[in-house]
């Protein structure tokens, strides 16, 4: 059985009387984050001075005899407002603050806290999500939809309560989705980011942050409007670093996550700030990674090489380009017939489909079946993981894990599996439709099609994060850690690399793999690793059979076990 690490942390809360409460808040910090390194994240998640709202407060006497409250699921608590910074001084301390309790948190390979502490720095920004959002307006009143849309979009990213600018994003949206372009086509026209055109040295020497945004609002009130939008930009491009390094940072720890559609959003916003060589590279990779490979040389071909002379960024350029071309070569089919012998040694995979949908396979729930005749050694899936775990994270952090009732060599790997799906849930809409599509083993889920198992980007509106906050009109769907494990361990898989079992190492959920019934004599190999799940046929299958795969990776074994 898995578990899930559990760690507590408290605060006070006041009210308006002065009236003071102890409040214990369990499953708020990511991976078992605890003792020093966990303040940094705390704080930044409700900041002192905050403002918060708590749903449905559960009394309690703590072992003192005290009374307060606990707050088990987290998304039971938010915040309203944040206590702002005095000054813009005093802005830029906290941004400080937030950059190096993230990068600390990057060099333990805690990816999800230092999203936490990133974000937690970003909303302390005022400064420059304004200037974002008055250049959104500024290219608006010039009808450059495509690059107000853009700015909106990160200025939302860094503040996402700000009416105004949410007003700002739909309406450039609106205008450019009058042409019938869906989200993806929207997010292709407009990358790679052409640089946008800064004042005159003359109009910004000696000008501070402030001194150039009053400056491009002056501009914009006597209506110059390109005027004003030079003006924000050298701001941007003089002011707005620390702010760009966190949302760089945070697109790396969400590229290690596997939260790629998070990663298009938040590098995308980076680079509104200032381009920079290794966000346009990371954005790259998620763009690939969900299934844009040419969209993906876009972006690397049509990017100033300027910006990546002299960087370590461009020798990963190179290759990830060089390997991204081979592929599409591979993939270009006009029956989408792929024989997996031609994946060679590719490092970087995206996700495709091949010739196969879901159907509903009665007693057996749902499966998987081919919709042409297949040959064997076809590759009919290529899926990266939605969420995966490492047993190696399980000796860094054991201390705080509570061991409960049988364990097994995998409990390790999958109770983080588990730990990284709650978190992940608690922020991420796309991630936690997907997991409510999957069966916990006993609650039976409507069937779903393959391309709305996988992440992509018609998925979440263009250049926003996928987290809740995003998404108000959504549903957001509850889980709670019984679902999430029964969850993992109905539809997770262990690590198999090169038809090879690795015993005891990694933990991954692939949502569209799960949906392939298991049998003792497959007609489908599963070849899954960390980085991405091949599903290949062993034999030729006609059009309409049922595929199938062995969920244990050694069948001679399985078949043994069984008679």
């Amino acid at each position: 059985e898995p578990f899930t690490p559990m760690v507590g942390t408290t605060t006070i809360l006041e009210d308006s009387n002065g009236d003071v409460i102890l409040v214990a808040l369990y499953n708020f910090l990511p991976e078992g984050l605890f003792g020093e390194e966990s303040v940094p994240v705390a704080s930044a998640k409700i900041p002192k001075g905050a403002t918060v709202r708590i749903a449905a407060p559960f009394m309690k006497v703590f072992r003192d005899g005290s009374r307060g409250l606990r707050i088990d699921n987290p998304n039971e608590i938010s915040v309203i407002s944040s206590g702002k910074a005095n000054g813009e001084g005093s802005e830029r301390q906290l941004l400080l603050e937030a950059k190096n309790a993230g990068n600390q948190l990057v060099k333990t390979q805690k990816y999800l806290s230092a999203i936490e502490a990133y974000i937690g720095g970003l909303r302390s920004a005022e400064v420059v999500p304004t200037i974002l959002s008055n250049r959104s307006q500024a290219y608006a009143m010039l009808g450059d939809w495509g690059r107000s849309l853009a700015d909106a979009a990160a200025s939302l990213t860094i503040r996402p309560a700000n009416k105004k600018t949410w007003g700002r994003y739909q309406n450039a949206r609106e205008k450019l989705l009058g042409g019938d372009q869906q989200n993806e086509t929207i997010i292709g026209h407009l990358l790679p980011f052409e640089v946008d055109a800064q004042a005159n040295e003359a109009d910004t020497k000696g000008k501070d942050l402030l001194g150039l945004k009053n400056d491009g609002n002056t501009a914009f009130q006597k209506q110059k409007y390109a005027e004003a939008a030079k003006l924000y930009t050298s701001a941007l491009v003089s002011f707005g670093e620390t702010e760009r390094a966190l949302l760089s940072n945070w697109a790396l720890c969400c590229l290690y996550s596997g939260a790629h559609l998070d990663v298009v959003a938040v590098a995308a916003a980076s680079l509104r700030i200032r381009p920079e060589a290794k966000a346009v590279v990371r954005l790259a990779k998620a763009i690939y990674s969900l299934g844009q490979a040419e969209m993906c040389v876009k972006i690397l071909e049509q990017t100033d090489k300027a910006l990546f002379e002299g960087t370590p960024a461009t020798k990963e350029r190179d290759e990830l380009l060089k390997d991204v071309k081979a592929t599409i070569k591979l993939f270009q089919s006009d029956d989408n017939h792929f024989p997996s012998r031609d994946l060679g040694k590719h490092k970087h995979l995206p996700r495709w489909i091949g010739n196969i949908k879901t159907f509903d396979a009665g007693s057996k729930g749902r499966g998987v079946r081919a919709t042409t005749d297949l040959k064997a050694g076809e590759l009919v899936l290529l899926e990266p993981p939605l969420a995966s775990a490492s047993r190696d994270s399980f000796e860094k952090a054991k201390e705080s894990l509570y061991t409960i009732n049988k364990l097994s060599i995998e409990d390790a790997s999958h109770s983080f599996l588990c730990q990284a799906i709650m978190l992940r849930s608690q922020r991420e809409t796309v991630l936690s439709q997907i997991v409510d599509c999957l069966f916990d083993g006993t609650n039976t889920r409507p069937l779903a099609r393959l391309n709305d198992l996988m992440p992509n980007l018609s998925l979440s509106p263009p250049f926003l994060p996928t987290h809740h906050e995003y998404h108000p009109e959504g549903e957001k769907v509850e889980f709670n850690s019984d679902r999430i494990g029964a969850i993992v361990l109905t539809n997770s898989h262990g690590t198999v690399s090169n038809f090879e079992y690795t015993k005891g190492s990694d933990a991954a959920l692939y949502p569209a793999v799960s949906m392939f019934n298991h049998s003792t004599n497959p007609t489908c190999i599963l070849d899954a690793s960390s980085d991405c799940a091949k599903v290949i046929v062993k034999a030729n299958v006609k059009a309409g059979e049922e595929l199938s795969i062995c969920y244990h990776p050694d069948e001679d074994l399985v078949r043994a076990v069984n008679g």
